[in-house]
């Protein structure tokens, strides 16, 4: 959605409910008599709210606050009144009202027609009978300060439709991603413009004699289009030329190289390629008294100081605006120029770490002995951003953890002092700022390849086996991720294997998809060595779990697969499980020695080190299946925990030798998860039984488990405060902060249970997140795919609503924790994370589509 600032934006948003119809206006249609639709579109979670504003939400915070004196939509009555800003000042949603019903009535009977408006009688509307709808206004009157892109929250909910029995389900809260982005018509951020006059409020102001005075333009063109910028008066004072100013730019790419030089102006300047900047070397001014020295013009009178004029056009739209300034030349000589120093700068470290949406300042002060002006720039990734002072406030854009591919979320922020005299090295002060994508924006998987658009599996199995090929039934099993780092280059790898319907044969198949430092890699090279199609599964069988063997941290050794759901095994034949090269099109047929046998079912076993293989980086899940494990190294010997049994019996053996009972659950008790903390030595065990709502998570103590002993600590009621029965699930551990998290797809959100593995845990310790933000997910349930990873990179937790098509990410950093949400174009199955660059995937199984969420 894009927006004007300085204008009066009203925007009509249309809710619609596809499954309405009462069966007095519609009986052809078999709804239930009662059936209803209570909508609400607003920026508050609050039930109740129809009308409310961004500062009460949560939005991003550049965008619900203003300038109270602010006078750029003056001259827009609904933007000011008498000189006062009215309350569009922040962005607000407002319910359209029938004349003369009641503020905020949620049972409205309002439809929109396809020719007029009808709130009286829905039998009136001219309405598809499918649907209901409502109109809402989004309504803002942004200031400059707002422009750019910005990802907001439309929350949406349906608070009252009956199932067929007349029985009223629960409201259905969604969180829809909205990109906002605020543009307004060209304009001068340096030297900036008064809003009554021409002349500038700030400006480079100081120049030397016979020195170099190199001013770098600062223009904002939201549009983005082509822009001509001219120099109409220049350096003039007393009707005479002093010096011979000119502009030049140069390219981002070749800062060193003048791209062009104009005496008057540049024309199709494109100012996302190029830089532009004023050049001017002052000569003595003639006349000026000797009693007024050091100085070449008079420091009290400004009209003795040359008098520039710019002007930028927009050549799309010709929009423009132009500006006037005065620089005051001062003797270079008497007394001699000395350079700024720097003396000191905030924050006090050189590398930063910032969140997306999230403002950071930095400072900087500095003196100078000849009492000079100062000048300050301001350069992110070598582009300036500001020159309004001696501070900055960096708020990390959408796109600011991706960016630059070569270093994703890897950021130089420089701060430049002078006083008006270009030197070879100018004062400065160096940030390395980290951007940690604590806000997740979903995007699918595309090609590097222009000529090709979105990724699909189906599009992949083409690249490979040839054009005509056809595809169906895509049945998608388990997922892992390896993490591999050579140098400063990662190159990770995306295993997954399941089945399709190809030439009428059902085709078992492996796929490795590869990521370069982030991004996709999709050379031919890969489409020739990244699947096979020969698991020879039979009886029915099919792929029911997927690890690795990685003998260093640099390559992948081999994939394994297996279609026996048990991780212990028995492994005795190909049928059971193979071992695989990892080019995987270089198996032309399978034999006894690519049989999973003797060691290779320890590699099963998720977050484990297996004889062979090295151990994985922290916060990476090594094998993925249908039923839950684990693994624990102590004094070199590796310690498996899983599930038997359906899930109703909790095992472990350590390798090689025979499996012991922990705890053989009663009644409907099943386990969802299992998971180690390797700091405390203790297990844990999501146990849920859904006939009498229990939801627990059972805790061990592993310590002495290399002399046969696993010892019950205690059991937690999981019980976040919206119903029963929760469906306890997933989990993931941060070893560093001693935390646990559990997700909650039955109610929607997250438990965090602190445990520092001395003392013995209670509900005390226990706290939730997101409950109310993050939607529920009945359909998530266990051995479909990972909903909850950690990354202990950038220290965040992501998962999957799958029911609501929702990412979510909590950053764990501190106890005042943030959720965000983000509804994709498909339902998410699964979520894989890389700990070595922080790379998360998410998945749709169903349609074979890759979203990158960081």
């Amino acid at each position: 959605m894009t927006v004007n600032a300085d204008l009066y934006n009203d925007t009509q948003i249309y809710v619609k409910d596809t499954d309405f119809a009462t069966n007095a206006n519609f009986p052809y249609r078999p709804n239930p008599p009662n059936t209803t639709f209570h909508s609400k579109l607003s920026m508050c979670s609050t039930p109740g709210e129809f009308d409310c504003a961004a500062d009460q939400t949560g939005w991003p915070l550049v965008l619900s606050t203003f300038d109270f004196p602010y006078s750029g939509n003056s001259s827009v009555s609904a933007c000011q009144s008498g000189g006062v800003l009215t309350s569009r000042k922040v962005p607000q949603f407002v319910r359209y009202q029938q004349s003369g019903g009641p503020p905020n009535d949620p049972n409205l009977k309002g439809c929109v027609g396809t020719v007029s408006w009808n709130y009286s009688n829905a039998s009136l509307c001219a309405l598809d009978s499918t649907l209901r709808s409502y109109l809402y206004y989004f309504r803002w009157c942004p200031q400059k300060k707002h422009i750019g892109k910005h990802l907001v929250y439309f929350y949406l909910t349906d608070n009252g439709d009956e199932d067929i029995q007349g029985v009223s389900l629960p409201p259905q809260v969604v969180q829809i991603p909205v990109q906002l982005k605020v543009v307004a018509p060209v304009f001068f951020e340096s030297p900036k413009k008064s809003t009554s006059t021409l002349d500038a409020v700030w400006w480079m102001q100081q120049a030397f004699s016979q020195l170099e005075y190199r001013y770098e333009l600062f223009i904002n063109n939201s549009r983005g289009n082509l822009v001509d910028v001219t120099m109409p008066t220049r350096a003039v004072v007393a009707g005479s030329s002093v010096g011979s100013p000119y502009l030049e730019t140069r390219s981002y790419a070749n800062p060193s190289v003048v791209s062009s030089t104009n005496n008057s102006g540049i024309y199709s300047l494109n100012l996302t390629t190029h830089r532009i900047f004023l050049v001017w070397k002052p000569f003595v001014m003639a006349g000026v008294p000797a009693v007024q020295s050091p100085y070449v013009s008079n420091p009290a009178d400004q009209t003795t100081w040359p008098l520039f004029q710019l002007n930028v056009k927009d050549r799309t739209t010709l929009e423009n605006q132009t500006v006037q300034f005065r620089v005051q030349v001062k003797s270079a000589v008497s007394p001699a120029n000395a350079t700024p120093v720097l003396a000191s700068y905030w924050p006090p470290q050189a590398n930063v770490l910032v969140k997306e949406q999230t403002a950071q300042v930095f400072q900087v002060t500095a003196t100078d002995t000849n009492g000079d002006y100062l000048h300050y720039r301001w350069y992110l990734d070598g582009k300036l951003v500001s020159d309004a002072g001696a501070s900055y406030s960096y708020t990390p854009g959408l796109d600011d953890a991706f960016l630059p591919l070569t270093s994703p979320g890897l950021h130089t922020l420089v701060a430049e002092i002078l006083d008006g005299q270009e030197r070879v090295t100018n004062t400065k002060m160096t940030w390395n700022v980290k951007v940690r994508n604590t806000v997740p924006l979903p995007q699918r998987m595309t090609y590097a390849n222009p000529a090709k658009t979105l990724w699909t599996f189906s599009q992949s199995v083409i690249e490979r086996i040839g054009a005509g090929t056809t595809i169906s039934n895509l049945l998608w099993g388990p997922t892992v991720g390896v993490a591999t780092t050579s140098g400063a280059t990662t190159n990770n790898n995306l295993l997954f294997t399941g089945s399709y319907l190809r030439s009428s044969v059902v085709r078992n198949f492996a796929w490795r998809l590869q990521f370069t430092n982030a991004s996709f890699v999709d050379n031919s090279s890969t489409f020739t060595t990244q699947g096979t199609e020969i698991l020879p599964w039979s009886g029915g069988r099919k792929s029911e779990q997927i690890s690795y063997i990685q003998s260093n941290l640099a390559s992948l050794n081999n994939v394994l697969v297996a279609s026996n759901k048990d991780p212990e095994g028995a492994f005795s034949s190909t049928s059971d499980g193979v071992t695989l090269n990892p080019s995987l099109s270089s198996i032309s047929s399978l034999n006894s020695g690519n049989a999973c046998t003797g060691t290779c079912s320890y590699n099963f076993f998720k977050n484990i080190t297996p004889p062979g293989s090295t151990a994985p980086l922290p916060g990476t899940v090594s094998s993925s299946g249908t039923q839950p494990s684990a693994g624990y190294v102590l004094s070199g010997n590796t310690y498996y925990f899983f599930s038997a049994d359906q899930g109703a019996t909790l095992k472990w053996n350590r390798a090689g030798s025979i499996a012991n009972t922990i705890v053989a659950l009663t009644g409907n008790d099943r386990i969802g998860d299992i998971a180690v903390n390797p700091t405390t030595k203790r297990l844990y065990v999501t146990v849920r039984d859904p006939a009498l709502y229990r939801n627990l998570i059972y805790i061990y103590d592993i310590t002495s488990v290399g002399t046969g002993s696993v010892t019950f600590v205690t059991s937690i009621n999981v019980f976040d405060g919206v119903t029963q029965d929760n469906r306890i699930l997933d989990l993931a551990v941060d070893p560093a902060k001693n935390r646990v998290y559990a997700l909650l797809p039955g109610t929607g959100g997250v438990a965090a249970l602190n445990d520092d593995g001395v003392s013995v845990p209670t509900t005390g310790n226990l706290s939730f997140i997101g409950v109310n933000n993050i939607s529920s997910s009945y359909t998530d349930n266990v051995g479909e795919g990972r909903k909850l990873v950690f990354n202990p990179t950038s220290e965040i937790l992501y998962g999957v609503a799958k029911d609501a098509n929702e990412v979510f990410a909590i950053d764990t950093r501190s106890d005042a924790f943030t959720v965000k949400a983000f509804r994709t174009d498909a339902p998410l199955d699964e979520v894989v994370t890389f700990a070595n660059d922080g790379l998360t995937l998410a998945i749709n199984r169903k349609n074979g589509w890759i979203y990158k969420v960081w």
